[in-house]
């Protein structure tokens, strides 16, 4: 009778960790209508929401399908025009929005913001072979960028306080891109999307990018629905840990 407990505590135990190990590797789905996730996206916004065919393509949607599955649950895509996303989502047309969306401070009160799963921010792009990894290492360089982007602002603010190197304005980030590996820049400030995309592109050069600024895409949810928040958090740390998110955005990006 003794060894029946045991073994009976023994098969609980083991089902247990079975259980936990399930819950784990597949993050409970929350309540949602026909159990679907309605994700609102802009499909103007290349390579992150497109329309090919009548069908959703880009990164975000692959990003919010790969959310779905480890939810265990269906998904629907609303194609919205960018400045209707937020309309959507707080009308609950839609559970949750992937659509390159920055976190906006004055909406914390309505929306709940993701964990960043793309940083769109600056980074370095130089040469492997004399590489520049910071900003304040560009003393005597040639530094390239896009004429009137952000990294024309920031390339500027550092250039004020000690003109340690020499700002090359180009017509596009594409362009400035291409007067490093020309040689006839030393290193240029672009933002993440714009590096990637050249890099992709021309995979033949050996490039080191080097970020500058921090600016993460998130998915967003409405602030009376934590369930959807949580699970989808859960879903993106997943897809981080098994290298599923930053195969999708290498496979656009």
């Amino acid at each position: 009778m003794k060894r029946l407990s045991a073994l009976i505590v023994l098969l609980m135990a083991i089902l247990v960790v079975i259980a936990l190990a399930l819950r784990e590797s597949n993050p409970p789905a929350p309540a949602l209508a026909n159990n679907t996730l309605r994700v609102g996206i802009d499909t103007s916004y290349a390579p992150f929401g497109m329309l090919a065919d009548g069908q959703v393509t880009g990164a975000d949607a692959d990003i919010a399908r790969g959310v779905a599955a480890h939810l265990g649950v269906g998904i629907q895509f609303v194609p919205l025009g960018f400045d209707g996303l937020y309309d959507a989502l707080l009308t609950d047309q839609v559970d949750v929005l992937f659509s390159a969306i920055i976190e906006n401070p004055a909406r914390r009160d309505r929306v709940n913001y993701s964990q960043g799963y793309f940083n769109a921010g600056l980074v370095l792009v130089s040469p492997a072979s004399q590489p520049i990894m910071r900003m304040d290492g560009l003393a005597g360089a040639r530094l390239s960028f896009g004429y009137g982007t952000s990294a024309h602002t920031v390339a500027e603010r550092w250039h004020r306080p000690r003109r340690a190197f020499e700002l090359r304005p180009y017509e596009t980030q594409a362009v400035a891109l291409e007067a490093v590996r020309a040689g006839a820049s030393d290193a240029a400030l672009v933002d993440n999307i714009a590096a990637r995309t050249y890099l992709r592109v021309n995979p033949d050069w050996e490039a080191i990018v080097s970020d500058v600024t921090v600016l993460p895409y998130v998915a967003a949810t409405r602030a009376e629905r934590s369930d959807v928040s949580v699970a989808i958090d859960r879903a993106l740390d997943m897809m981080l840990s098994d290298g599923s998110l930053e195969r999708i955005l290498d496979a656009w990006l």
